[in-house]
C-alpha cells in the first residue's frame, strides 16, 4: 500500500489510537519502515502522539482541524529533528 501511495505523497503521519493495539500498531508500523529503509524511497513516516488518551475522531471532534494541523507540523519538525541528530 504504501509503494502505491507514494505516487501521491512522501509524508505519511501515523495516528493511532492511544491504547496497547494502538501503541503496537505503531510500534509494528515503524519497525516495518526501518526494515524496509523506506526513507530511500523518500518515504517518511511519521509519527503522531498526544497527551491526551483520546481517539483520533474524538481529538479531532474536540479540538477541530486547525489543532490536527498544528499536532501534525509539530510530529513532522520533532522526527526531522531527530533525523538530523544521527
Amino acid at each position: 500500500h504504501v509503494c502505491l501511495l507514494r505516487r501521491y505523497c512522501t509524508d505519511f503521519y501515523l495516528w493511532f489510537d492511544p491504547d496497547d493495539a494502538g501503541n503496537k500498531a505503531s510500534e509494528r508500523a515503524m519497525n516495518m519502515y526501518e526494515e524496509l529503509n523506506l526513507s530511500l524511497f523518500g518515504i517518511n513516516f511519521i509519527p503522531i502522539f498526544i497527551n491526551e488518551n483520546l481517539d483520533p475522531d474524538q481529538f479531532v471532534e474536540k479540538y477541530g482541524k486547525l489543532k490536527v494541523i498544528e499536532i501534525m507540523k509539530k510530529s513532522k519538525e520533532e522526527i526531522t529533528r531527530k533525523k538530523q541528530a544521527c
